[in-house]
């Protein structure tokens, strides 16, 4: 255990630097471009993140679970992870500019979409070769990797919006910043494990959908629910409402991203460490009673600390997003139950069957959120996904306890 510990402070880590780079860009633009720009930007990064996922599919996961085995398929798994998010880029860049295009856009807005839409390609690559460090379990390169790519993204980001740049020079920001990511993670795995660096070329094979989406993290179901249903805001309310809700949706994806980091840890050492049902049992039991303390508590700090900190960070005119700030938190602790959940029915190669769960938890909670945006306005809608997660908190641990007891 205390191995798993050490590898999750450190991803946790990873995602802190992640999310810290994230949300001091998001007060630069708050404070740079005022609420109009901040619920624009919202948007821009809520429609692109849409498609990580997309891009994904779980094929990083993969990787991590054939580095950490050890067996031929982990440089194999590298390889397709990256010739597939290479040949699927296109078709994404074209929807994503489709969409934006179809809702009438203003061409700032529409130029930042591909300019975020390609970073988020050159995002999902690098993450592809730094699944090679989380699976031989040398999350350090990790850290350096996503803290150097955040600190350089807020610096360049507030630089550009300082300039007079606006949306569309963020945008440029995160696909300079991005690309420097991948090419540096390439480097470095050349280094450290040469013999497991992908080949940077398109593959296409019919066998990998199925194979990555029984292996997508769950938390890319969580973060596309928050996701679409701030969308569905932003589309039911208008402007001037939904950017009082931009800053809630976009702190509690982070929030809930951070909750979940540690399943990166946790996957490889229960793939490659815990066998008997004894062991995952007592190792489930300790990870689920700490999870639920620690986000209980977080939920706690922000229902004090919301409006405040709010007010303080991103100014007077922002107070109102402390209320949705405070009934969003309320996701994060079943959507890391949920998510560690998962992760257990991966460990015991049960991929499909929390596949299918998770796609019914994004749809569930998508459908309440358009129908509680609508019915009842966005304010009731910020209560749709934790209601969802805690329906299927209880539905995905009742399948892990069944296959713990007929493993025994």
């Amino acid at each position: 255990m205390g191995q798993l510990s050490l590898h999750s402070i450190a991803l946790t880590a990873e995602k802190g630097a992640h999310l810290t780079g994230a949300m001091l860009l998001m007060v630069g633009v708050a404070r740079l471009l005022g609420t109009e720009g901040l619920d624009d930007y919202a948007y821009v990064i809520s429609l692109t993140a849409l498609f990580v996922p997309v891009l994904d599919i779980g094929l990083n996961n993969r990787v991590i679970k054939a580095v950490a085995s050890g067996g031929p398929e982990a440089q194999a798994a590298a390889v397709d992870a990256v010739g597939f998010k290479l040949a699927l880029a296109p078709a994404v860049l074209v929807v994503m500019g489709a969409v934006t295009w179809a809702l009438d856009m203003p061409a700032e807005i529409f130029i930042a979409v591909l300019l975020v839409g390609g970073s988020t390609v050159a995002m999902s690559l690098g993450d592809a070769v730094n699944a090679i460090f989380k699976g031989l379990q040398r999350p350090a390169w990790s850290v350096l990797l996503v803290g150097g790519l955040n600190g350089l993204l807020f610096g360049t980001g507030v630089g550009a919006m300082a300039a007079g740049l606006g949306l569309v020079g963020v945008g440029a920001c995160y696909l300079l910043c991005r690309g420097g990511y991948l090419g540096a993670g390439l480097l470095l795995v050349g280094r450290v494990a040469p013999g497991l660096r992908p080949s940077v070329r398109p593959v296409v094979k019919k066998d990998l959908v199925l194979l990555g989406l029984r292996h997508l993290p769950a938390v890319y179901f969580f973060g596309n629910l928050l996701n679409l249903t701030y969308i569905a805001t932003y589309l039911a309310v208008g402007d001037t409402e939904s950017g009082q809700f931009a800053i809630g949706y976009r702190v509690v994806s982070a929030l809930v991203v951070l909750a979940t980091a540690n399943l990166e840890a946790i996957l490889p050492v229960l793939t490659h460490r815990f066998q008997k049902a004894s062991d995952l049992r007592g190792t489930l039991l300790r990870t689920f009673w700490a999870l639920l303390g620690v986000t209980l508590l977080g939920v706690g700090i922000v229902q004090v600390a919301a409006r405040p900190v709010t007010v303080w960070v991103f100014g007077a005119e922002f107070a109102p997003s402390s209320e949705a700030f405070r009934l969003l938190a309320w996701t994060v602790p079943p959507f890391a139950l949920c998510g560690l959940a998962h992760a257990a029915l991966l460990a015991m190669n049960r991929e499909g069957r929390g596949m299918l769960t998770l796609l019914a938890l994004l749809t569930a909670g998508t459908g309440l959120g358009i129908v509680a945006v609508r019915m009842w306005g966005a304010a009731q809608a910020t209560l749709a996904p934790a209601i969802t997660g805690c329906l299927f908190a209880g539905i995905l641990w009742g399948m892990v306890w069944w296959e713990v007891r007929e493993s025994a």
